[in-house]
């Protein structure tokens, strides 16, 4: 007799199979996948979410996220993908056995504002907030076109247990230096700020770090907030 687990297992895997054959563009009669998203999900961060040049002469990514659940129950993201118009090899780099701070080229940020290792990133349910960059590396250089201090665009996928995907369309400032970058502070939401991010949380409840006692004094998620 089949397991509950087996059959999220095999439930995950039709949906998979039938996102596959939607995206290249065959229809199954009476078979439909939910497309509703239950992510909202915004590239923050203004000139420090872009996109570098590396020794190597390839391209390095960093990538601030705000990522807010937008329905109940838990969903775990599994899998994030990277692409532009010129490579879709683009790899999350991995911080693993390295020391309190992350490093890709010219850009470094404490681990705990590192996104990369915390795949699968857990979400408890409606309103439930995450901020973090992700730091990645191309398999191919920033083309000549673009120039100091243009703006690339990008697609951002993000893929749950469910193997529903999340995406978010955005742009990468362009810096061709390789030196160290100075950093112009931690990023704020160009659509909400910091107090609005505050009463969104009362709004859907007390989620990870948030309180309504600590809402005047607003803070990052604990999982990220370096401070303590």
């Amino acid at each position: 007799m089949p397991t509950l687990r087996s059959s999220k297992r095999l439930e995950s895997e039709e949906r998979r199979c039938l996102q596959e054959m939607r995206d290249e563009g065959i229809s199954i009669p009476g078979c439909s996948v939910e497309s509703e998203s239950s992510l909202n999900v915004s590239v923050i961060g203004g000139l420090e979410t872009l996109i570098f040049n590396l020794p190597t002469g390839l391209a390095g990514y960093c990538i601030w996220l705000r990522i807010v659940a937008g329905k109940s129950g838990r969903i775990f993201l599994e899998e994030c993908e990277i692409i532009t118009e010129f490579d879709d090899q683009i790899v999350l780099e991995c911080f693993d056995l390295g020391g309190p701070n992350c490093q890709v080229g010219q850009c470094s940020y404490p681990k705990s504002e590192v996104l990369n290792d915390r795949f699968p990133l857990r979400l408890r349910g409606r309103g439930d907030l995450i901020v973090g960059v992700i730091l990645a590396t191309g398999l191919k250089p920033i083309p000549a076109e673009f120039l100091q201090g243009m703006r690339v665009p990008f697609t951002l996928n993000l893929s749950d247990q469910f193997w529903n995907k999340t995406s978010v369309n955005s742009t990468l400032s362009v810096d061709r230096s390789t030196t160290p970058r100075k950093r112009l502070g931690r990023p704020v939401s160009s659509i909400f700020d910091s107090l609005e991010i505050a009463e969104t949380a009362i709004r859907f409840g007390e989620i990870s770090g948030w309180s309504q006692s600590s809402a005047t004094r607003p803070r990052s998620p604990k999982w990220f907030d370096h401070s303590r």
